[in-house]
C-alpha cells in the first residue's frame, strides 16, 4: 500500500546543479539575444576583473568558517555585482537568479564564471529558489544573494538571506 509520503517523493523533480526551475518561453528574437548579451557581459567582467583590487575586512572569520567546512551565505548589493562576480568566481557558490529575461543571460554569465544558480527572486519564484539554496547548503555549498532585490529600493535588504540562515543555520557574510 502506497503512503502519501511516497507519492509526494515520486512527484518531486530532482534538483539540477544549475537549472532549477522552468524558465518562461520567450519569442525567438529574445532567445537570440541571450547568448550575445551573455558573451558581451562575460567579456567585460573578464577584462575588468584583473584590474580590480580587494581589501577583505573580517577575512579571519570567513577562513575559520571555511576551515570548519561549514557553508555560508554571502550577501551583497546590486552595485557590487561585477566585483563580486570576479572575486567569487570558480568557487561553486550558488547564486539566486531571476527567471525573467535578464536572468536568463545573467545565468549564463555566472555559470561561465564558475557559480551555480538557483532560479527565483523576491518577485518571481523566491520560495522555490530558497528551497534549492537550502538543499545546496546541506550539500556543503555556499550561497549568495543580491540583498536589495531586483526592484529595489536601493540599499534596503530583503529577507531572503535571513530566511535561508534560519532554515539552514549557516552564517551570513557581507
Amino acid at each position: 500500500m502506497e503512503t502519501a509520503e511516497k507519492r509526494i517523493e515520486e512527484k518531486q523533480e530532482p534538483v539540477g546543479a544549475h537549472y532549477d526551475t522552468r524558465l518562461p518561453t520567450l519569442p525567438w528574437h529574445r532567445r537570440i539575444q541571450i547568448p550575445i548579451i551573455a558573451a558581451l557581459v562575460y567579456s567585460v567582467i573578464r577584462t575588468l576583473g584583473p584590474t580590480l583590487r580587494f581589501e577583505v575586512l573580517g577575512r579571519a572569520r570567513v577562513e575559520k568558517v571555511w576551515a570548519a567546512k561549514q557553508p555560508c551565505i554571502w550577501a551583497f548589493w546590486h552595485r557590487c555585482i561585477i566585483p563580486i562576480a570576479w572575486y567569487g568566481r570558480n568557487r561553486g557558490i550558488v547564486i539566486m537568479n531571476t527567471t525573467a529575461f535578464d536572468g536568463q543571460w545573467t545565468r549564463k554569465v555566472i555559470e561561465w564564471l564558475g557559480f551555480g544558480t538557483a532560479q527565483g527572486s523576491s518577485s518571481r519564484g523566491g520560495l522555490r529558489g530558497l528551497t534549492v539554496m537550502a538543499q545546496r547548503i546541506k550539500e556543503g555549498l555556499d550561497c549568495g544573494f543580491t540583498i536589495d532585490g531586483p526592484r529595489g529600493p536601493r540599499y534596503v535588504a530583503k529577507v531572503g538571506p535571513v530566511l535561508l540562515a534560519r532554515l539552514t543555520g549557516a552564517p551570513i557574510f557581507v
